[in-house]
């Protein structure tokens, strides 16, 4: 078995790899344009747009007790759901 040499991979600069990324991500759209973009499709194609479904029917915050519906995780802190819209 013959042993590979790593050393010789093109290494990239942070500057490089983030221009690579912007350049992807105003190609392809961020994530929100691509989610627009597949909920207009499904319109136009009259199928039904998937409802976010979430790991929990009702979480909290454990230092205020606060009752935030249904979420994926709860807060721990009340500075965790600052803002936050129940």
């Amino acid at each position: 078995m013959t042993k590979r040499n790593f050393s010789t991979l093109p290494t990239y600069h942070p500057v490089q790899m983030e221009r690579t990324f912007l350049k992807a991500e105003a190609r392809l759209g961020t994530p929100a344009m691509l989610a627009a973009r597949r909920a207009a499709w499904l319109k136009a194609q009259g199928l039904p747009e998937r409802k976010k479904t979430f790991r929990f029917n009702s979480v909290s915050c454990s230092q205020c007790g606060r009752d935030f519906g249904p979420r994926d995780s709860g807060f721990s802190r009340c500075t965790d759901h600052k803002g936050t819209v129940k």
